[in-house]
């Protein structure tokens, strides 16, 4: 008996009109309170009261992007504005929405696109491969061209990236019928002692083999082709060979020596002037190199393959290649470019093809949140399906339909279109599929659960379990570690809404497990994967979870946590290049324990893309087990980083310190005080080395924004800063009493990190840097790193300064002020194009001071190309890029100072931590870094240096000469603009511990 759902009124706005024409500038106006329901929208019909679907009247096309950032696309953008049920964030309710926090809404049912094509293409004597037709034989010719088995290019593995491509596979039947009728036909050639055929007949059965998923079954043939092809001048036969024998390799995980024989194949064409058959090659060797992660090499191929197949006028091949790049820039978060491919190729793409692309822009419009456009693209992707039916395919737009209508409200829509999409599914025998729509039924029971309308909530959140119990063990069954992610935190949520929070707990902790296992992978791996968002929430989520229960050491060990994971986030998943610092034994175990770990994964993809009934579950089970002893190789091999260098360890995994663990790294007058906001509330941790407390401040992130923002729009420096006076009664004053040491180490989380804590003030005439020397830490777990590179501030300085920037305002007093601070150090600086970035590179390493004027450019798309703007020199080697900086050796260097506009800035992640350049530079080796929150007064800056580095010299240390200077630049300069910007971060030093003091003395 079919489930009942109660039908639903339309709620409230569904979309912020001014948030979609920000992004779609020529897409439809959003829905509003009095949207038509879909199955009364252009493009569909009712039929008795039935959805069916009908050709859109529409001409089909893409949104056109105005996105202007390129980085990953992340779920939980705003549904919808009605205050009972706002999916962005925390809820009203308490409960982060499953959009936000789980992986349900990025499961994606359809694959990155490969563009070879088909995979198996035998022009001269046999059909192609398409998706609405089945391979058919036909009667094979006696001469050698005609019998070519030209254009081989690759098995499509794509399978281990996101999912099975079934309709490239052709029955099972057909392809028996196949393999016997060329075993008979290479019978009678043996007979006859035709070489020629018998080496077309092996090649054939080869690439029959290799289409079946039976790669070991095809290398005998292969080998057989080639002995006797090696006794026949056809180096035609001999190129589609080598293709035949790379697409088994490939097929087996074998990456580099498929390349091996695509080049072999390369060779030969080029010598026969065959640009078609390069162009396959091209594409073909570009999936490879995608495969190991090598984007840049495969892009390399992409394009010669288009430029090949353009000249040629190949519609078919332009429009893969154009499908292939676009689906790889898509899954790296790269819409605009994904979406120039996928415009470029629209209008010359079949409508399966259309189809794809669609159903593409349709989960990129989800993932933003506009449901209701996403809901028109997937109704004209389902169309285009009409004449060329495509089970799996079809499966994945009505799932994106069903989702859509779960966020519009329409449940009665939605269960039809996902019971639909059930039972396409299974026609596909799409086991990863099927997992992802009972996932999503299950989601939407959590929705109606929760409903302010629903009756029966507890009946309602049983449904969910159900099929989130259900969908559960598919998923690992499978391998779809993001989608097991998402439906452990929508259990999670369920018990959570349901008044549970005791059962919600272990399932959103073995999410949170689950999240770190897949971070370290995707360094194995090397794919992208972005779930900063809902880890972030996820975090919040737990750790308010914990507190509520009284748990305060877990919540705060979960802080130090999600301040790890986020680092990790924010790096994007990226190689960081460690070359310089990782063993050397590391980096070559890591390399071919990556490549292991590529091949297995390919190997288990291939076998699960078969239909459910042909899957061999011994094999996967073996293969299994193989790559769980590779990534405990590769946890093992971490873990010897951690000993060895710890720091780099942290770049690779999350591995923070615990509450016993971070007191014991404190010093006796040292109080950290770390803060951890959320939608609700702001944590407030307190610990020395002898106690711990937590308070609760009643504070929302939302609230701290706005305060922050209006805090640092300075229009004039007469402002009076009003909110540093209520920031301070919100921030400090609760917890003020526990503030009994003479060092403050705060630790910021969100927008936090943006605030001068030194400036906040009870009475606009005491600030907090009066009473403590404040330090910053990025995190309580950087300790150990901080701690082990103390060392006494030397009197070896490196003075660089570049006042001028095209585009950028002159630093009038930078030659002033670098001529100034070396004077104290009795030695010269360098100014302009002499203060290049590889004189830097150069010379960083012999000095225990870095003092850098200059701009800085912080890159809000990809953090790691924030820049130092150094000067050009006669040969310009550019400025200094962040990742560079991670590249320094400073094991010599005890302070760097960044005498710049915004060097404390960078790109924070939604859960925390800024990715910039103070903390690059202490990867890099220094233990403290001084650097500006916002664009600093130049004149100010000169003053605050030098005093600065005057109380340095008389033995103060370095966070009281910080203090000292500021107080003294307050003398002249009351405004918080000027002496506030500037923040310590790591080490404060101890008086007396420097050097400078002798070194003055002489």
């Amino acid at each position: 008996m079919a489930r009942q759902v109660e039908p639903r009124v339309v709620r409230g706005a569904i979309l912020s009109a001014s948030s979609i024409l920000a992004l779609f500038s020529a897409h439809p106006a959003p829905l509003t309170a009095q949207a038509t329901p879909w199955y009364q929208a252009d493009g569909f019909r009712a039929t008795n009261g039935n959805p069916e679907y009908s050709s859109p009247s529409k001409q089909v096309s893409l949104p056109q992007l105005n996105v202007n950032m390129a980085g990953s696309v992340r779920p939980g953008a705003n549904v919808s504005s009605n205050p009972q049920m706002n999916r962005q964030g925390i809820q009203p309710n308490g409960f982060p929405s499953p959009a936000n926090s789980t992986a349900n809404r990025p499961i994606s049912i359809t694959t990155i696109q490969n563009p070879a094509s088909s995979p198996f293409s035998r022009p001269n004597y046999q059909l192609r491969i398409q998706t609405s037709a089945p391979v058919t034989q036909k009667t094979l010719s006696s001469t050698t061209s005609q019998r070519s088995v030209q254009g081989q290019d690759g098995f499509d593995s794509s399978a281990r990236m996101t999912g099975p491509t079934q309709s490239l596979r052709p029955p099972p039947s057909d392809l028996k019928k196949a393999i016997d009728d060329s075993g008979r036909t290479l019978a009678l050639h043996e007979s006859a002692g035709d070489k020629v055929g018998q080496a077309v007949d092996h090649a054939e059965l080869a690439r029959l083999f290799v289409q079946e998923d039976k790669p070991e079954l095809a290398f005998a043939h292969i080998d057989a082709a080639e002995q006797t092809a090696s006794t026949i001048s056809d180096p035609r036969l001999q190129a589609d060979i080598f293709n035949i024998k790379a697409a088994a390799k490939l097929a087996s995980g074998r990456f580099d020596e498929a390349r091996t024989a695509y080049q072999a194949a390369m060779v030969i064409l080029r010598s026969l002037n065959d640009e078609r058959g390069e162009a396959e090659v091209y594409t073909s060797e570009g999936w490879v190199l995608q495969s190991l992660g090598d984007v840049p090499h495969a892009l390399s191929c992409y394009e010669a393959a288009l430029y090949l197949f353009t000249k040629l006028g190949d519609e078919d091949g332009e429009v893969r290649i154009r499908l292939g790049i676009g689906s790889l820039y898509q899954s790296m978060g790269e819409v605009n470019k994904a979406f120039d491919q996928y415009r470029i190729a629209l209008p010359k793409a079949s409508k399966s093809q259309q189809a794809r692309i669609l159903v593409n822009a349709g989960e990129y419009l989800e993932s933003r949140g506009d449901v209701g456009n996403a809901l028109d693209i997937y109704s004209q992707s389902f169309s285009l399906l009409e004449s060329e039916p495509d089970p799996a395919l079809e499966a994945t737009v009505l799932t994106g339909i069903g989702r859509c209508n779960t966020a519009l409200g329409f449940y009665v829509e939605a269960l039809r279109a996902l019971e639909r999409a059930r039972l396409k599914m299974k026609e596909a025998g799409s086991e990863t599929g099927r997992a992802a729509v009972i996932a999503s039924i299950g989601e939407l029971d959590y929705w109606i659960a929760i409903d302010p309308l629903t009756w029966d909530r507890d009946a309602r959140f049983k449904d969910s379990l159900k099929e989130y119990n259900e969908a559960l063990p598919l998923m690992r069954a499978v391998a779809d570690r993001t989608g097991e992610i998402g439906v452990l935190t929508n259990i999670g949520l369920v018990y959570d809404a349901w008044g549970k929070p005791n059962r919600a707990l272990p399932h959103y902790m073995a999410a949170l497990q689950k999240m770190d296992e897949l971070q370290t992978s995707a360094r194995l791996e090397e794919f992208r994967i972005d779930l900063a968002d809902q880890s972030a929430s996820l975090y919040q989520r737990v750790i308010l979870l914990q507190a509520h229960l009284h748990h305060m050491e877990e919540a705060f060990n979960l802080s130090e946590r999600a301040r790890a994971r986020a680092f990790l986030d924010q790096l994007g998943n990226n190689r960081v290049d460690l070359a310089n610092h990782l063993p050397h034994d590391f980096a070559a175990g890591e390399e071919t324990l990556r490549r292991e770990n590529i091949s297995l994964q390919s190997q288990i993809g291939q076998e699960l893309a078969r239909p459910g009934p042909e899957i061999d579950q011994e094999k996967i089970s073996s293969l299994r087990l193989q790559l769980s002893v590779v990534r405990e190789r590769y946890e093992d091999l971490l873990d010897s980083l951690k000993i060895s260098s710890p720091e780099y360890a942290s770049l690779l995994s999350v591995s923070p310190l615990t509450l016993p663990e971070a007191q014991r790294h404190l010093s006796p007058d040292t109080t950290v005080l770390s803060y951890f906001t959320t939608p609700d509330l702001t944590l407030a941790f307190v610990l020395t080395r002898g106690s711990f407390h937590v308070s609760k401040l009643s504070v929302t992130e939302g609230a701290l924004s706005a305060s922050v923002a209006t805090l640092l729009d300075f229009s004039s420096d007469t402002d009076a800063l009003p909110n540093l006076k209520p920031l301070y009664q919100l921030l400090i004053a609760p917890i003020k009493s526990q503030l009994k040491t003479s060092t403050l180490a705060i630790v910021p989380h969100g927008v936090l990190n943006d605030l001068p804590f030194v400036a906040l003030t009870p009475d606009g005439k005491h600030y907090l840097g009066d009473d403590y020397a404040v330090v910053s830490l990025p995190s309580v777990s950087v300790l150990p790193y901080v701690g082990a590179r103390i060392k006494p501030v030397g009197g070896e300085i490196l003075v660089m300064a570049n006042d001028q920037e095209e585009g950028l305002a002159h630093l009038s007093h930078a030659y002033d002020e670098a001529r100034a601070v070396a004077s104290l150090f009795d030695t010269q600086p360098l100014l302009g194009d002499a203060a290049t970035a590889s004189a830097l590179r150069t010379a960083a390493g012999n000095y225990d001071i870095l003092h850098l004027i200059a701009h800085m450019d912080h890159n809000g798309q990809d953090p790691r190309f924030s820049r130092v703007m150094t000067g050009s020199g006669k040969v310009d080697d550019g400025p200094l890029e962040l990742h560079q900086v991670l590249d320094l050796d400073l094991r010599k260097t005890s302070l760097v100072v960044l005498s710049g506009c915004q060097g404390q800035m960078g790109t924070r992640s939604r859960g925390d931590d800024v990715i910039a350049m103070s903390r690059a530079f202490m990867y890099a080796g220094s233990p403290s870094v001084i650097a500006s929150l916002w664009s600093v007064d130049d004149e100010a800056t000169e003053q605050l240096m030098v005093a600065f580095y005057t109380h340095l010299k008389e033995g103060l240390s370095k966070a009281e000469a910080l203090r000292h200077a500021q107080m003294d630049v307050r003398q002249k300069y009351p405004h918080p603009y000027y002496w506030a910007g500037f923040v310590l971060t790591g080490d404060p030093g101890q008086t007396g511990s420097s050097n400078l003091v002798a070194s003055s003395a002489k």
